[in-house]
């Protein structure tokens, strides 16, 4: 009986030590979920951040290329108008021929507003240039965030290493528990030898001192109190074990709440993620619209692409590793839990066998108390004999009447301490029986209390589970994020491949335009040397071909001049013979 009143303690202490271990992880669990949804919230704001600064350079290289094409198609239909004006003065000189040096001077003029023009033209290159410049920086300084990225999402999977490390030592502590416990269930069952030994050598101290078995009772009886206290005391800690599973569950309910309320934050970030990556996409489509009349350079960027590519790949295949070494830590830690729960089911055959142990002790009881009950018999046979002896003595000896009335009284008084005997001995059976049921009942309750305890463990084990399987889905989340960065990484890529693009156009613009001007400088210079013919050849024919007097001031339409006396009343050209259509009025 006490062996099995320290059973219960230890499984009383057992069940204590696991609900501690159950809380200790509780607050792992609790830590791990705080610093999650500090890591969640520190990324969202990271990305909100990113998302924000990526928006508004984008912006910006939309607004540079847009003023930049703007200036483009300004500085194009300057040269479309250079090249018209050009032609017409041309035409001019062509028709004209002018014949003063004021007519000179309004062409050199012209030449210099054009030359103006022309530097205007160069300014605005130059500064398309500048804004090329600016932009080459603003990709470099993106290029820079990307990597900062890159190496902070090293540091998170280093992170999640260390976090597997712990996880991995505080298993390693939890086999260590488990072996200290089976330790205990042996050294309990040497204990259980032992006392059977002892139960052994107090049988036949029994049988030796039976005037020691008054003592030895009230001593049993006085143990018994002990041991009912001691059970009321383990039924109290059940109940308080009880009372703290529930406030666990509680607890474990609100970490549930909580990671759904953070499942449903991580949703609806990752959905506005989502929005503006598609509005980022957006305009990257507007972009290439744009870019589309600009590919004849396309080589170099595929090769960039492909170089690119072949980092995303690296990548690619540093994240894959890194995903198998999480699946391998998740396998060792599905395993630890096997062998835990193993243990767990090691240790139930072991309590079993103590409760076994119990009932062969109770058997072992039972046997003594048959033991007791044929002594008792004995007992009775031997008044029964001296009954007779004494009937024999009242008969064989008549004259010692005397002496046989004595001893009459003397096996009376025996009789009675007999008797007083048996009442006793019924009584500490009944109470010993009502002990026995006592006991029983106790027994039950303590498997009960054990069986629910077990329930609760395995329920805390399976909500564990559910908080670490929700734990698994914020990481692939976070992974489903972090893939969607990698493409809008790829986006920027190709955006910045397009401004590449862009800014070789405009490089190519600047050079078109150095050359038209060198043209225009060209055609000026052929424009000033038939100006200076055109002033010396007049100096010599300056006078009318048809009246010799006048001087020639009125000109056809085929260039040939005369006065305009003359000019008013012919019909055709006295020089090339070709009808008048065109009559112009000279100013000198």
């Amino acid at each position: 009986m006490a062996v099995e009143f320290v059973n219960a303690l230890n499984a009383a202490a057992a069940a204590e030590s696991e609900f501690a271990k159950l809380r200790r992880l509780l607050e792992i669990e609790r830590k791990l979920v705080h610093r999650l949804k500090q890591e969640k919230e520190d990324e969202a704001e990271m990305t909100k951040r990113k998302i924000e600064r990526m928006s508004q350079r984008l912006a910006g290289a939309q607004k540079d290329v847009e003023y930049a094409t703007a200036r483009a198609d300004v500085a194009e239909n300057e040269w479309v108008k250079l090249r018209r004006e050009l032609r017409a003065a041309q035409e001019l000189v062509q028709l004209l021929k002018p014949e003063s040096e004021e007519t000179g001077q309004i062409v050199l003029r012209q030449v210099d507003d054009k030359e103006l023009e022309l530097a205007n033209a160069l300014n605005a290159a130059s500064v398309a240039e500048s804004e090329c410049d600016k932009l080459r920086t603003l990709l470099e300084e993106e290029r820079e965030l990307v990597q900062r990225l890159i190496v902070e999402k090293e540091d998170e999977a280093q992170l999640a290493k260390r976090q597997i490390e712990e996880i991995g030592q505080e298993l390693t502590n939890a086999r260590k528990d488990a072996e200290y416990a089976t330790a205990r269930a042996d050294a309990a069952e040497t204990e259980w030898i032992k006392a059977k030994k002892e139960l052994q050598e107090e049988k036949e101290l029994s049988q030796l001192l039976k005037p020691e078995c008054d003592e030895i009772r009230q001593s049993a009886m006085r143990q018994v109190e002990e041991k009912e206290r001691e059970l009321v005391s383990a039924l109290h800690a059940s109940e308080i074990a009880q009372r703290e599973c529930a406030k666990l569950k509680g607890m474990l309910e609100e970490e549930k709440k909580l990671v759904r309320r953070l499942i449903l934050e991580k949703d609806d970030e990752v959905q506005l993620a989502k929005r503006k990556f598609e509005e980022i996409d957006q305009e990257l489509a507007h972009a290439r619209k744009d870019a589309k009349l600009a590919r004849k350079d396309a080589e170099l960027a595929r090769k960039d692409a492909d170089a690119a590519e072949n980092e995303w790949t690296k990548v690619k295949r540093d994240l894959k590793n890194m995903e198998e070494h999480v699946k391998l830590l998740k396998l060792q830690c599905q395993e630890i839990k096997e062998s835990a729960s193993r243990q767990d089911e090691e240790k139930a055959l072991q309590l079993a066998n103590a409760l076994n142990a119990s009932v062969i002790a109770e058997s072992e009881c039972a046997k003594l108390k048959r033991m007791l009950i044929e002594e008792g018999k004995t007992v009775q046979r031997l008044i029964i004999e001296k009954d007779d002896e004494t009937e024999q003595a009242k008969r064989e000896i008549e004259k010692m009447g005397r002496e046989l009335a004595y001893a009459q009284k003397e096996a009376q008084y025996a009789r009675n301490d007999a008797d007083i005997v048996e009442n006793e001995w019924t009584k500490v059976k009944r109470e010993v029986k009502q002990k026995e049921e006592v006991i029983k009942l106790l027994k039950l309750e303590i498997q009960d209390t054990r069986q629910d305890t077990m329930r609760q463990v395995e329920e805390i084990s399976q909500e564990l589970d559910e908080a670490r399987n929700e734990a698994e889905h914020a990481q692939n989340d976070a992974d489903i994020a972090k893939n969607e960065w990698i493409k809008a990484k790829k986006d920027l890529e190709d955006k910045l491949e397009l401004i590449q693009i862009l800014k070789l156009e405009c490089q190519e613009a600047s050079e078109r335009a150095k050359r038209q001007v060198e043209e225009k400088e060209l055609e000026l210079a052929d424009t000033l040397n038939a100006v200076t013919s055109a002033s010396s050849s007049s100096s010599v024919a300056q006078d009318c071909a048809i009246c010799l007097t006048n001087e020639k001031d009125f000109a056809f339409g085929c260039g040939h001049m005369t006065c305009e006396e003359c000019g008013e009343t012919l019909s055709m050209c006295p020089i090339c013979r070709e009808f008048i259509t065109i009559r112009i009025k000279l100013f000198p």
